[in-house]
């Protein structure tokens, strides 16, 4: 009989967390422009908000954990984005959410990043972005803000899918027009993961 009672306590302790593991809604993001920030790369060179104005910003935040969907998504994203990248039009980084590592081991954590200085990351000590968009631990976070900084889209994903893919791409285009229409309204913000 006891160990009936045990099961009984334990099945919906497992649903439970069954169910909360494959939530499919994203906090909600504090702040709904490209903040004031200055972080540094890799490379300890810094780097503010400014050298994003004026055109169409995709980043994409990890942690650790994340790290694998990141780069799984930014090489179909790249792919997809090259044009758009090389005219100037969009713009794409890698922000690695690195809050809470103890500073002796920064340098370590800084080595495993390429060793390309075009292929900078920013290093998010202060966990800024984590802070003010409300993203999601062990994903790749993909948030996309128009030229004037205003956030236009944001998801969080681990398995490459299509659907999702084309929303993002979407969402690129749509801050592309407005920058060659001002005025015209925003995407809408995706809440959803996959």
């Amino acid at each position: 009989m006891r160990i009936f009672n045990l099961y009984l306590w334990i099945l919906p302790l497992t649903l439970l967390a069954s169910v909360s593991a494959t939530a499919t809604d994203l906090p909600p993001a504090p702040t709904d422009t490209l903040i004031t920030f200055t972080i540094p790369d890799q490379f300890d060179t810094e780097h503010t908000e400014a050298e994003f104005a004026g055109k169409v910003m995709l980043f994409m935040w990890g942690d650790r954990e994340g790290s694998d969907h990141m780069r799984r998504w930014g090489k179909q994203l790249i792919k997809k984005l090259r044009n758009d990248i090389e005219a100037g039009q969009v713009g794409m980084r890698s922000v690695a959410h690195v809050q809470g590592a103890p500073s002796f081991i920064h340098g370590m954590i800084k080595g495993r990043f390429p060793k390309e200085p075009e292929k900078w990351a920013l290093m998010d000590w202060d966990g800024l972005f984590k802070q003010h968009y409300g993203m999601l631990d062990d994903h790749c976070n993909l948030i996309v803000f128009d030229s004037a900084g205003r956030l236009i889209y944001r998801t969080a994903v681990t398995k490459l899918k299509q659907d999702v893919l084309d929303e993002v791409l979407a969402a690129v285009r749509s801050g592309i027009e407005q920058n060659e229409a001002p005025g015209e309204p925003g995407a809408p913000i995706n809440l959803d993961t996959d």
